[in-house]
Order: C-alpha cells, then sequence, then structure tokens
C-alpha cells in the first residue's frame, strides 16, 4: 500500500469514528 492510500484510510477512519462518537452522545 502507497503512502497516500495509507493516509487516505486513516482520514476516513477519523471520520467513521466522530460518527459514532457523535451517535453515542445523542
Amino acid at each position: 500500500m502507497d503512502h497516500l492510500s495509507l493516509q487516505t484510510n486513516r482520514l476516513l477512519q477519523g471520520k467513521v469514528n466522530s460518527v459514532w462518537h457523535r451517535n453515542e452522545n445523542e
């Protein structure tokens, strides 16, 4: 896997995580 894909994956993971936490807080 190249560096760009790794960075994109991390960004996507972070987005998913924030959505999860937002749902838990409601």
